[in-house]
């Protein structure tokens, strides 16, 4: 049987590209999303420089930070111009110099040593049985100096005692709980009225005894104890050199004594201060010996180096910061090319590179210090030895501001930041004056208890309350038992306001207040004051200094005359002590290298500064990426969601038509098994 032409052809099976195979889906979506990310990867080593530079301004702020104390240790002339004293025999004396201390040989010769007076009260035979039947007891301290008379074993007589009124003393009270020897002491240590009180045993039958030593020490610091109430109480502890003494002087105060290039001096401790302007001794044995004051060049020298050490250190780190290696990028610093950075050490750079003043040295060149080609300073020795040995303060004006007066009695108290270098012309149309109370009357020197002993006293608008102790006084006297007991006040200690008081020739009293201005006033009130101060006392408030500087009206407050706000002068102070009213000459303000450089840094490290400005906008930059890498972190959240659910989908029609390929493959198979005969 014949057959057709086409029943042994060869049917090959279907075949359908990519049927069949295996898809991996996670390889495809990796490097799609790869391709997808490349913006945020793109953000995010934008936001990781960022953070970099954010640190390296961290350590910058830190760095001038640092150079910013340095510069205002520097911004004072005492810095460089110190003292120093050499050649004395440092077993009878040493010496202590302010920079005023002028150049020069001393001749010292110390006779005495100061002393203070010590009283030793009678032997007790307890420390701890009560004095005296309870009375309470009130016990008054005050200090002077004893005079006249004759002295033996431990007692003046004849002698004349007069009041300290500079020193200040003070009550106790002696009551049941504290009448024993022991709480008598502990009652005046505890007390601060100039006194310090210790128990001594002697070892005889009543061994116990109190001893008192004047704290302050000297020939006018010795002691009046005046005791009102228990009779064994006054008995055992009063004691007036000019009366009765039942306590015995065991050392009489006294005074060091010197004689300093042949003058005499004295003094009621042992430290002679400002025997000469700005030197002081303190003694230690008698005997002679020659001081020699100079300038100390090695101070100024070694606060040259540390000027130098600082700025170098915050340059150095400048460099490092904005370095730019052209072969290398990696090797950049971490502000390479940063602006900000540029400017700030233009900045310094324009500070050191111009002139100071017109004095001796106008630069740091004219005295040895030189800058290199990378901004580094360096010292040339002998330029700056020599510099220093012909003007320290010459040489501290370079780098400290200052501030000088023409006229001995005006003088620059303080200049701030925004004072500008300058002279400027003053003129002063009123002095500053004190607040007083003057009497009216002779004062009354005879004191009794609850009729003429208390006042109140108000000095500056602070008061302060007293009992003046009772008996008779002279009118010096009096005056300067009631100076005493206010300024013991330590409400007015705190607010360091004192009181003088003087007596004329006719005994009448004038209370002055020590401050100046406006708010310097006197007034006295109690049972005491007319008594004081007569029926109708003249008051007379304080007055301000009143002013101009650099021909525009200043502000004045006390003795101080403060430039105007705004202006050239702003933050100037200048303090008039004296003098004639109209034009006073000038004052001359000169800010050095450091004074300067500090201005600059602390405006470099302001809140609104340069400093802050760049950590504002880098983190301003750092969180507007992070904002954007969140953003485009969730839309390739969703697209990486996609493409899987994309994927898979199509996994499942490939998977289907592998199973239908699978399937016609066999059928065709089978087909073609059959055609051929299979």
């Amino acid at each position: 049987m014949a057959t057709s032409s086409t029943s042994n052809t060869y049917i090959p099976p279907i075949s359908i590209p990519g049927i069949g195979t295996n898809i991996d889906v996670n390889t495809l979506v990796t490097k799609l999303m790869q391709a997808e990310s490349k913006g945020m990867t793109l953000r995010q080593t934008q936001q990781k420089a960022f953070q970099t530079q954010l640190s390296a301004v961290g350590s910058l702020k830190s760095a001038l930070s640092t150079f910013q104390t340095a510069m205002a240790a520097l911004n004072n002339p005492d810095t460089f111009t110190g003292n120093k004293a050499s050649g004395h025999d440092t077993s009878i004396l040493t010496a202590s110099l302010s920079n005023t201390a002028p150049a020069g040989t001393y001749q010292v010769n110390v006779t005495q040593l100061a002393q203070a007076q010590v009283l030793s009260a009678n032997g007790q035979a307890s420390s701890k049985t009560p004095i005296g039947g309870g009375t309470p007891t009130t016990l008054t301290f005050s200090f002077g100096s004893v005079s006249g008379g004759s002295f033996a074993d431990g007692k003046y007589t004849g002698a004349t005692f007069t009041q300290n009124g500079n020193q200040a003393g003070g009550s106790i009270t002696i009551d049941p709980s504290n009448n024993t020897l022991a709480g008598i002491r502990d009652a005046i240590n505890s007390a601060n009225v100039g006194v310090s009180a210790s128990i001594v045993n002697d070892g005889s039958n009543s061994p116990y005894r109190l001893v008192l030593t004047s704290t302050a020490g000297g020939a006018n610091s010795e002691m009046k104890i005046s005791v009102s109430g228990d009779s064994a109480l006054q008995s055992l502890l009063s004691h007036d050199p000019a009366g009765t003494q039942n306590m015995t002087e065991v050392a009489t105060g006294r005074n060091a004594m010197a004689t300093v290039n042949g003058i005499s001096v004295q003094s009621a401790t042992n430290t002679l201060t400002d025997v000469v302007d700005g030197t002081s001794f303190t003694l230690a044995k008698t005997g002679s010996t020659t001081v020699t004051v100079g300038s100390d060049a090695g101070q100024a020298s070694q606060s040259v180096l540390n000027f130098v050490k600082a700025y170098n250190a915050l340059r150095i780190q400048l460099n490092a910061l904005t370095k730019f290696d052209t072969a290398n990028a990696a090797n950049n610093g971490a502000l390479a090319g940063d602006v900000s950075t540029k400017m700030m050490i233009n900045q310094l750079t324009d500070v050191l590179g111009q002139g100071i003043g017109n004095g001796a040295f106008q630069s740091l060149g004219s005295i040895g210090v030189t800058m290199d080609k990378e901004g580094t300073l360096s010292i040339d020795d002998p330029k700056l030895t020599a510099a220093l040995k012909k003007s320290p303060s010459q040489v501290a004006a370079v780098f400290a501001g200052t501030g000088t007066a023409t006229d001995s009695l005006l003088k620059v108290s303080a200049f701030s930041t925004t004072t500008q270098a300058g002279s400027y012309g003053i003129n002063v149309t009123q002095l500053a004056t004190q607040g007083s109370l003057k009497g009216s009357s002779a004062a009354n020197t005879t004191i009794q208890s609850g009729v003429n002993d208390s006042l109140s006293v108000t000095l500056s608008g602070i008061t302060t309350n007293i009992k003046v102790p009772a008996g008779s006084y002279t009118p010096s006297s009096l005056a300067a038992q009631i100076q005493s007991q206010i300024n013991a006040s330590p409400d007015l200690q705190r607010a360091k306001v004192e009181v003088a008081i003087g007596a004329d020739a006719n005994g009448v009293l004038t209370l002055t207040d020590k401050q100046y201005g406006s708010v310097s006033t006197v007034s006295v009130s109690g049972n005491g004051a007319a008594s004081l101060l007569g029926g109708s006392p003249t008051a007379t408030a304080g007055r301000d200094v009143q002013g101009t500087i650099n021909g525009a009206a200043a502000t004045g407050s006390g003795q101080n005359l403060y430039g105007a706000s705004g202006s050239a002068v702003d933050g100037l102070t200048v303090q008039v002590t004296g003098g004639a009213l109209g034009d006073r000459g000038t004052v001359t303000v000169q800010r050095g290298y450091a004074a300067q450089l500090h201005t600059v840094s602390g405006n470099l490290l302001s809140s609104n500064g340069m400093v802050q400005n760049a950590t504002d906008a880098i983190n301003n930059s750092i969180t507007s990426l992070g904002t954007q890498i969140d953003r485009m972190q969730k839309q390739l959240d969703a697209k990486q969601a996609l493409y899987y659910a994309q994927f898979n989908a199509l996994s499942k029609v490939v998977a289907s038509m592998t199973n239908t390929s699978n399937y016609l493959t066999t059928q065709l198979a089978l087909l073609q098994k059959q055609r051929t005969g299979g």
